[in-house]
Parts: structure tokens; C-alpha cells; sequence
């Protein structure tokens, strides 16, 4: 390509001297063209329940030029490859081989090989699901008990809790373990916990296919220790505050108190724990004073009982 250019000469006065027009040839511009990377291709070596190993292979040729002293020079090209999967990158390395976690679904594989020039090649594999992954989620079935009492993240027995399986994979069997009392094979399950303890839940899955198992166990259920106290007075004037006579308890399964005047007549008696005394002796009002009360109950846990024995005053 031949271009005019006119070069013009001042001197120090900015007078103009002389003007030249020379005619030049100038070579068009040329693009580099850098060595590619082609025929990738993935590998699957082996699929186990740790891991799955992959290798892969690709074609990338030296970039060979003539440095401006007219030197051969020959650049090794570093290839990186990108390991993809649900198209979310999952491993970036400089080396050939690959181990990447065992897929819980059915997956595509795909392998993006680059050299330092940004030039690229890639290749896809299908992975079958083969892993499983447990995973679940705990629920404490609420009462409406107001007089439980119960510490932190204690629960009064009996307590029925329920697991909802949210695990990953193809498992064929799914086992529950709540801690070292009780072992269900459902889907989901439902269990009472009844004595006290701490239980640490355990849920495991199972792929009877490829033999992968995975367990989860995260979730503790404790259950508090039974006890049962009664308040030494109360007032039923029918302002919602201590209008009856009732025991804070936890863990209870049997209960019987009866309710004495200072002559030993019984006014009231219950084998409900959540019914209290409103002061009154039949459809009258009791009046004032102390009363005496004796209370029978028996614990879920096993060969525990109580006895309370006191007197309570009631105020108008």
C-alpha cells in the first residue's frame, strides 16, 4: 500500500525552510495467528461413592515465530482445564487428571481446555446419579400445655416429633436412628420420645444400586427430667393472674390432687394436671384461707414418682 507524506522543516524563528512529499509503501497489518487447542476429549477413569475420577486429552501445539533477531523461538503452550458441571464451575486446574465429588442426579460433564492465548476446545460426558446425600428436617408437634415447664431447648415427655426427608439421590432405603432407643424405616417418620435424655437423630441413606450411603445427624431432641411444684398461694378475683390453682410440671404421665379444708373435707379433686382449682367449692366460692393439698404422680421415666404434700392460701 503506497501513502504520501508531507514533511515540513522550521526553524527556530518558525520560519518555514522546506516541504518534502515522499511516497511510501507500507505492508498491510496481519493478525497473529496463535496455535489452537483441538480434540478435547474427557475420560471417565472410575465412579465410586468418594469421588469421581476423570482424565482428559487435547491436542495444543507449540507457537513457534522468528523474534526481531531473526531467532526461532518456540513457546510451550499451559493449558487450564475447567471442569463444569449443571454448568457451574466445580474445578479449575493446571493437571490433566481430575477426582470431582459423585453427582446425587443425573449430570453433564463438560470440560473447557484453554491455552495462555485464550484459545479454547471443550468436550461433554454424561454422569449417572450415583451418590446420595441425607439431609432432613425436624418438627416438634406443639401442645397447648401453658403449665409445662420445661429449660433452653428441653421438651417435656411425651413429645412427638416429626422428620421430613429432604434427602438427595436415588436411595432405596432410607433408616432413622433416634440415638440408641429406637431404629424406623420410613420415608419420613414420627416418633414419641418419652423418657428423659438427649437423643441425637440420625438419618441414613441408601443407594442399594451403586452401595453409596450418606448420613446426617445434626438435630438433638433432649427431653427434660420429670418434676412437678405448686405456688403457696393464689388469687381468683378474675384478672387473668394466678385466678387458679395449678402445678408447673414437665414430663408427668400420671397426676391426682385433691384439694382439703381445715376440717380434712375434700373440695376438689383432679387427675388432669392441666385443670386447676378456681377456688370454689362446688358452684360456691371458697373462702379465704389456707387449704391443704396432697398430689400423686408418676413420671414417664420409668420407676419415677412424686408425691407433694403443702398448703396453699387463698386470697380474694
Amino acid at each position: 500500500m503506497k501513502t504520501h507524506y508531507n514533511i515540513s522543516v522550521q526553524s527556530i524563528r518558525g520560519i518555514i525552510i522546506t516541504f518534502l512529499t515522499l511516497l511510501c509503501t507500507l505492508a498491510s497489518a496481519q493478525e497473529i495467528a496463535y496455535p489452537t487447542v483441538s480434540d478435547t476429549k474427557i475420560s471417565l477413569d472410575s465412579l465410586t461413592c468418594s469421588g469421581t475420577f476423570v482424565h482428559a486429552s487435547a491436542i495444543a501445539k507449540d507457537y513457534i515465530y522468528t523474534d526481531k533477531n531473526n531467532n526461532t523461538v518456540t513457546e510451550h503452550p499451559k493449558l487450564t482445564y475447567t471442569w463444569l458441571m449443571s454448568d457451574s464451575v466445580v474445578l479449575v486446574t493446571d493437571y490433566s487428571e481430575a477426582t470431582l465429588c459423585t453427582p446425587v442426579k443425573n449430570e453433564l460433564l463438560k470440560l473447557v481446555v484453554s491455552n495462555q492465548w485464550d484459545n479454547k476446545d471443550s468436550d461433554t460426558i454424561s454422569i449417572p446419579s450415583w451418590g446420595v446425600q441425607a439431609a432432613y428436617k425436624l418438627t416438634v408437634r406443639e401442645r397447648d400445655v401453658p403449665h409445662e415447664v420445661t429449660k433452653g431447648d428441653a421438651l417435656s415427655a411425651p413429645v412427638n416429633v416429626e422428620f421430613e426427608n429432604n434427602s438427595l439421590g436415588n436411595y432405596t432405603v432410607s433408616e432413622w436412628s433416634m440415638g440408641s432407643i429406637a431404629r424406623l424405616f420410613d420415608e419420613n417418620a414420627v416418633y414419641q420420645f418419652q423418657q428423659p435424655g438427649e437423643y441425637r437423630v440420625a438419618l441414613t441413606v441408601t443407594n442399594e444400586y451403586s452401595g453409596c450411603s450418606h448420613t446426617d445427624s445434626t438435630e438433638v431432641v433432649i427431653v427434660t427430667e420429670a418434676d412437678i411444684r405448686f405456688p403457696d398461694a393464689f388469687t381468683p378475683n378474675g384478672d387473668g393472674m394466678n385466678d387458679e390453682f395449678r402445678p408447673a410440671y414437665k414430663s408427668i404421665k400420671k397426676y391426682n390432687l385433691s384439694i382439703y379444708n381445715r376440717w380434712g373435707r375434700r373440695i376438689f379433686s383432679s387427675s388432669n394436671p392441666e385443670q386447676g382449682w378456681d377456688g370454689k367449692n362446688g358452684n360456691s366460692e371458697a373462702a379465704e384461707g389456707v387449704y391443704i393439698y396432697i398430689c400423686e404422680a408418676e413420671a414417664y421415666e420409668r420407676g419415677i414418682s412424686f408425691t407433694r404434700k403443702g398448703t396453699v392460701t387463698l386470697i380474694r
